[in-house]
């Protein structure tokens, strides 16, 4: 009778234990499905203010830089904290930058020392594309509000869109210029963000408000680092925006294969672009994409190349109408940076857009096999 006593005494002492073991290993399986969208910790914040990193380079080869180095560019300042409320407008992941850094800390695959930081781009750098009469007409409220589509009342109720807003999108206008700057002196650089294809030289458009490839285009001439640059922009819009910035100049070369029956419904002139039909799959875009970069590489002769990688032709995503897989944009990604390295071109990676919950994930995929092939990080494919 006594050790029956004694047994069920014992079991009460072990119930908090086990209770506590089971609310950590629920917790876990929690972080797990969810993506890993936790609170930023400590090392998260770390990514806050600018700061420079670590350039990621494979053991065997650290001083070719030209080959094999890669850097991660990426502000927790960038994560627009904005829902996005006219249906018409983009329904791009403000967060998926945050969502993709966080995982790629998650599964080791870089460090938040290893991650420069980038400040906001300033007036100056604006100003050498866009004109001066619509930077100041930023600071309106509504007129923000009416380029980003965000609801009005959340704006009347005391919503600081110059301290939120606009330093997030300068922000990630400032990491494609860094981003730009460390692969002219390293290779490649990927910028946790940016893309943003339909600002114009006097206006932004579907949520965007400063056309950070052209700006980090005139920096790098400015500081003589490329002349001849090309863009290439495999999202399913097309940049119309960029396509006007560039149009007459004989030292860019964009390449832009869009949806031919999606937005813009009036498109801009396009010398070298590729309008494809609703529901094309791996195969076929492939076939167009192949044969049209490696011809545009080898006949302009770039001296830098950026890289939209927009993910939303992945079939099911809400704004895109192609039907590509995610192995599919996975291998068109790497074949991008395989032809232009391969050539020994510096090349810059920016998101571009991606409508799907879990557009993140796909381009935490490429960045995983980029790593693999240029910074010797190992990445198993799940």
């Amino acid at each position: 009778m006594q050790s029956a006593k004694c047994k069920m005494a014992n079991e009460r002492q072990r119930l908090p234990s086990l209770f506590i073991l089971h609310f950590a290993f629920c917790t876990l399986n929690f972080l797990l499905l969810a993506g890993c969208s936790y609170a930023p910790t400590h090392d998260d914040l770390a990514v806050d203010s600018p700061r420079s990193g670590r350039v990621l380079y494979p053991p065997t080869t650290q001083s070719d830089a030209m080959v094999n180095g890669v850097a991660i560019v990426y502000s927790h300042q960038e994560d627009i904290n904005l829902k996005l409320a006219w249906e018409e407008f983009t329904s791009d992941d403000p967060h998926k930058a945050r969502k993709l850094y966080q995982q790629l800390v998650a599964d080791g695959a870089i460090k938040p020392a290893d991650v420069f930081v980038p400040g906001e781009a300033d007036d100056d750098a604006l100003l050498a594309v866009h004109d001066r009469a619509y930077l100041d007409s930023l600071n309106s409220r509504k007129a923000v509000a009416q380029i980003v589509g965000a609801g009005f009342p959340e704006w009347q109720s005391g919503y600081d869109h110059r301290h939120r807003m606009l330093a997030g999108h300068r922000t990630a206008v400032g990491g494609t210029m860094l981003a730009a700057e460390l692969a002219a002196a390293h290779g490649l650089a990927i910028h946790l963000g940016g893309g943003f294809t339909h600002a114009f030289v006097d206006r932004g458009s579907r949520g965007h408000l400063f056309a950070d490839v052209p700006v980090a285009m005139k920096m790098l001439r400015q500081r003589k680092l490329a002349q001849r640059i090309m863009v290439v922009d495999l999202g399913a819009l097309q940049a119309n925006g960029v396509a006007s910035i560039l149009a007459g100049d004989k030292d860019a070369y964009l390449l832009d294969i869009y949806e031919k029956n999606n937005y813009p419904p009036t498109k801009q002139p396009e010398p070298n672009g590729i309008a494809i039909a609703d529901g094309l799959g791996d195969g076929d875009y492939r076939l167009k994409l192949d044969n049209a970069l490696t011809k545009a590489l080898d006949e302009f002769k770039p001296q830098f190349v950026f890289y939209i990688a927009g993910v939303d032709v992945v079939r099911g995503d809400p704004v895109g109408r192609s039907a590509m897989t995610l192995g599919g944009i996975t291998d068109r990604d790497l074949f991008v940076a395989q032809q232009v390295r391969s050539r020994r071109i510096p090349m810059c990676i920016v998101l571009g857009g991606g409508g799907a919950e879990d557009s993140w994930a796909i381009h935490y995929r490429t960045i995983r096999g980029l790593l693999a092939r240029y910074a010797g990080v190992p990445f198993r494919k799940g």
